[in-house]
Order: C-alpha cells, then structure tokens, then sequence
C-alpha cells in the first residue's frame, strides 16, 4: 500500500536520538519507510537530552516536548507547565492526522497519544517493545514498578487501542496483562543500507588476521550480561588463546568494566561507539554474542549480526528464537550463564564450518523476512490502515 492522498501519521515514543536504543532505531525505521510510502509523519517525543526541540530528519517532522530534569534518564516526565509544551499540544490539535502509531504502554507520550486520537476519533495502534516486568536489584523497586505499571495498563486499555508486538513473544508477555495482541510489526533491519564498511578495530588493536573476534555490543547495564560474558570469555581464553573479545557500548558499568577487565589480555573495551562502528565491528567480528537477560522485545543486535553475516550466540530473551533457530541459524542459551556463554564459545570456536553456515542461514532469514519494506507493507496491509 502506497499513500497517494498524503496521510499523515502521528508516532510516539518516550525517547528518540540523541537518545539511544532499540526503541529510538524501530521508531526512526518504521517512520522513514513509512515517508518512503508517501504519508506525511510527525514523531513526538520528549526533549530528555535538551537538544533542539523541533527539526526534520529528512520529511519527517520531529517534535521534542519539554520535561523536568528528575527522571528524564528513565522515566522522562512531561513538564505541561512549560509554554512550549502548550505551544506544541495546540499546534498537534490543529493537525490533520488520519492514524496514531504509540510506542510501549507506559510512557507519557502513549498517554497523550491516546488522547489525542481519542479526541480527534482516531483509533490507535499501541506497540509493544517488552517482555517481561522492569528489572533491578531491589525487590521492592520491583515489585512497586510491577504495580504501577499494571495501574497504567488498566487505564491505557479503557481507550481501547489495538495493540501490536514487536515479536510474537511481545504479544505472550500482553497475555498478561488480558491483552489480546492484533498482530506483529516486526523489529527490522535495512537490507539495503550502504554504510560504506572500512575494518578498523583488528588494526586498532593489533588482532593477527588469524585470531578469531569475539563481540558485543550494548547498553552496559547488569541486565545486559556483560560481566557474564567477560567472566565466560576468560574461561575459554584460557584454552585457546588466539580468540579476543570486543565490548562496545556505555553505561553505568563502563568504568566498572573498564578498571577490572579493561587490563586483561585480549579484552578491549571500547565505550560508546556509533551505529556505522558497530556494524563496522559486526562485519569484522567471527562470532557475536548477546547473553541479554533484559526483557526486550526483540534484540536489534541479533538482526544486525545477521546483516553482517556472522554467527550468532544468544539468549532465549525476547523474540530470538523467532530469528534464531537453535543449531541451524545461531546457538541459543537458555540463560545468561559463564558456564553456558563458555560453552557455546567453544563449540563456534572449534567448528568453522558450522561458524559460517549458521551465519550464513542467519543472513538469509534476516534479510529476507526482517527487511523493513516487507515489515511496513505488513503494518500498512492490517485492518486498521483499511478505510
């Protein structure tokens, strides 16, 4: 389906760049297709990075609404006190939007999403991007985020949106919740995105051509699994030592990671790098390794692992086994252990062959039913885009 009366679509999302993450890349992918197909799109997020508040990427309208400075990193709250929060609210009114796109459940942009369609008498579709309960360390965090968000999701369902999945494993977790999901839109890759590959991290850190790269990359949050893998991939290097770990990515265990790990031969600890450089470091990398045990609804690395045509260890989290099928297109683990990591390590290592055929059948499935245009025709193609 291509628009030809440019229909305009109003997206969500609680955070979009500078800020980074899986969220911010599906919402940016899904509404330059969408561009692409001719409708007229305007993202609205929150300005949680005090950047500029309004701009085009490209004909896509980006609008950052004002927040406090308290919990912007995790739960940015709106400041509807600010005139620039009024400004944009009365201008979105005065809009002509035919559908409303609202990324998660729980973020305040859903809500005022909802409103918005609500008031226009739009229906809307909620995507769901998660798998499971926020995770900390507190069991009492845990379990007053648990209750919140259900009070949220009660009254997120009085709207009666349709909901969507980023993987069918989002529309179980909805189950929960007595949601019914409508459908799957897919986290995707772009298949035909030329990001002009230049190797540079086997000369940066002086890996001989016939030693093996390990990598990953990622948020460094415990969730994640980073210190998991650096423990497993000691273990194994200690066995065969012609094999080097890559950990790209930032976090509030950067300088952790950095002053226990960042010493040890063959680990190389990166920090933040950009999205070009981590492709970069997938296509240069043999195996790459995701021991996530965060509730994500479907890992973007896996699908830019398989982009890069390299073999693929992972959790069972979120969507994976829906892109990874166990032996034949990766390894899945089925927890983020040192002793499992280590093992599926191992059996990539001394195995060649198997290395490039999993990457191989990987490559295929990505590219062939992950692609973002087959993605977006699926979303255009549901009833709700049916007049």
């Amino acid at each position: 389906m291509i628009a030809t009366d440019k229909k305009c679509i109003c997206i969500t999302t609680g955070y979009f760049a500078p800020h980074h993450g899986g969220v911010e890349k599906y919402t940016y992918n899904l509404s330059r297709q969408l561009s692409n197909k001719g409708f007229k799109v305007i993202i609205v997020t929150t300005n949680s990075e005090f950047v500029n508040d309004s701009e085009y990427i490209g004909n896509i309208e980006l609008i950052r609404l004002p927040v406090f400075k308290l919990f912007r990193k995790r739960y940015p709250l709106l400041n509807i006190f600010h005139k620039r929060y009024r400004y944009y609210i009365n201008y979105l009114k005065k809009q002509k939007i035919d559908y409303y796109i609202l990324n998660t459940r729980f973020y305040l942009t859903t809500f005022l999403g909802l409103r918005l369609s609500f008031k226009k008498n739009k229906k809307s579709i909620i995507i769901e991007h998660g798998t499971g309960h926020f995770v900390s360390g507190n069991f009492i965090i845990n379990f007053c985020a648990s209750q919140y968000e259900h009070l949220l999701t009660s009254f997120v369902k009085t709207f009666h949106p349709l909901f969507f999945g980023v993987s069918e494993a989002c529309n179980n977790w909805l189950k929960h919740y007595k949601i019914t999901a409508d459908g799957v839109v897919y986290n995707g890759i772009d298949a035909n995105l030329d990001l002009h590959i230049v190797p540079i991290f086997r000369k940066k850190y002086n890996i001989p051509d016939n030693h093996l790269i390990l990598s990953c990359a990622s948020r460094l949050i415990p969730e994640k699994g980073a210190i998991e893998l650096l423990n497993a991939f000691i273990k194994a290097n200690s066995k065969y030592e012609n094999m080097h770990l890559i950990i790209a990515g930032d976090g509030p265990l950067l300088d952790d990671i950095h002053n226990k790990y960042g010493g040890i031969n063959h680990i190389h600890i990166t920090g933040k790098i950009t999205y070009e450089e981590v492709m970069t470091l997938f296509h240069e990398s043999d195996i790459v390794i995701n021991p996530s045990r965060y509730p994500e609804g479907l890992p973007t690395v896996i699908l830019e692992a398989g982009l890069a045509n390299r073999a693929m260890i992972s959790t069972a989290m979120g969507g994976a086994k829906e892109v990874i099928e166990n032996g034949y297109s990766g390894i899945i683990i089925n927890q983020c252990s040192e002793s499992e990591i280590a093992s599926a390590i191992e059996e990539l290592y001394l195995n060649p062959e198997k290395r490039v055929a999993m990457a191989n059948n990987l490559y295929k499935n990505v590219t062939d039913n992950f692609n973002w245009n087959k993605i977006t025709e699926g979303l255009l193609s549901s009833d709700y885009f049916k007049d």
